[in-house]
């Protein structure tokens, strides 16, 4: 679900798989749109079953960010390919066997697991925490495993200044034996990263050491966390942001 306009047609831009003539493929090889509606939009991966609605705005404002994708692709020449054809296009194809296959594909695959779970449990980051704002993405590699070691990702977890952390519940839940991840802190990094030398990271990861979570405390005290220096479209945003803070804090009093 999406807040307005401008995100969802950031994320149309990101997803939306277009071809560079002699060139590669941008957006998401294989992905099309399955069907449109007053719900919104639903895409999937051509030859998967499942499949991913996108929703949170009236249809005919999804309709208006297709149609600017679509001429944003054609003026800087290139091809438009959610549209069709119903099977993966050639330049699909050669692009996913040169980049996401191999021995680079069958890493990340092994670590499918750890990203899939995470994304199932992100009510946790708005039940347990009190930030502001959570982001994460798909780090390097560290020292402390062989080889590539296993797939690393970042969750920069942003509170302001003055709110606590309650970084021992949401490791709590994350490894909680019946709902959490099959992970445990990764004692076996502290003669690498001593915990005390940045109290503000912890590492979790697996006995297979195949999927590493690397939750990232961070307080900033910056103006676009105040309400009254919010602009007008994420005001609305930015107050049920405060209501949730607010039921957190009180909850764990």
């Amino acid at each position: 679900m999406v807040e307005n306009e401008k995100r969802a047609g950031r994320l149309l831009d990101r997803i939306l798989p277009a071809y560079e003539p002699d060139g590669e493929v941008h957006g998401m090889p294989g992905l099309r749109i399955r069907q449109r509606n007053e719900r919104g939009i639903e895409v999937h991966i051509m030859g998967r079953r499942t499949s991913a609605w996108l929703t949170g705005i009236p249809s005919p404002v999804w309709t208006r960010c297709e149609q600017t994708a679509l001429e944003q692709v054609a003026d800087i020449g290139w091809h438009a390919l959610w549209g069709g054809p119903r099977e993966w296009s050639d330049a699909e194809l050669v692009f996913e066997q040169r980049w996401n296959t191999g021995e680079w594909a069958r890493h990340v695959q092994a670590g499918a697991w750890c990203s899939s779970g995470l994304l199932r449990r992100l009510g946790i980051f708005h039940t347990i925490t009190s930030a502001d704002a959570v982001t994460g993405y798909k780090g390097l590699g560290i020292n402390g495993y062989e080889g590539v070691g296993p797939v690393r990702w970042c969750i920069d977890v942003i509170h302001r200044r003055g709110v606590p952390y309650r970084k021992e519940r949401l490791v709590a839940a994350l490894t909680d034996p019946e709902f959490g991840l099959p992970v445990a802190a990764a004692r076996h990094l502290d003669a690498i990263y001593p915990p005390g030398r940045n109290e503000s990271c912890i590492r979790l990861d697996d006995d297979d050491r195949s999927g590493l979570i690397e939750l990232r405390f961070q307080t900033f005290n910056y103006p676009s966390l105040h309400l009254g220096s919010c602009e007008p479209e994420y005001r609305v945003i930015a107050e049920g942001v405060e209501r949730r803070i607010a039921r957190v804090l009180s909850a764990g009093q």
